[in-house]
């Protein structure tokens, strides 16, 4: 029941178990790697939400980051 809730709510449509899977079983691998792709090209965020130790997110980040050189 919360899955039905969820899915009007966060899509505005419902899509019952068997044609979900039908969408799922339409994905390729050629389209997730596009948007592996897509998702990869832009440049990263973070958001932090509460007490965090000073630096903690700039060494994430810059552990991450791929450098210019």
């Amino acid at each position: 029941m919360m899955r039905l809730g969820r899915s009007e709510l966060s899509t505005g449509e419902f899509v019952d178990r068997d044609e979900g899977l039908e969408r799922l079983s339409r994905v390729e691998l050629a389209d997730v790697q596009a948007l592996a792709a897509e998702l990869l090209s832009t440049p990263l965020s973070a958001v932090v939400v509460g007490a965090v130790k000073d630096g903690i997110v700039d060494d994430v980040i810059d552990r991450d980051t791929p450098s210019a050189s």
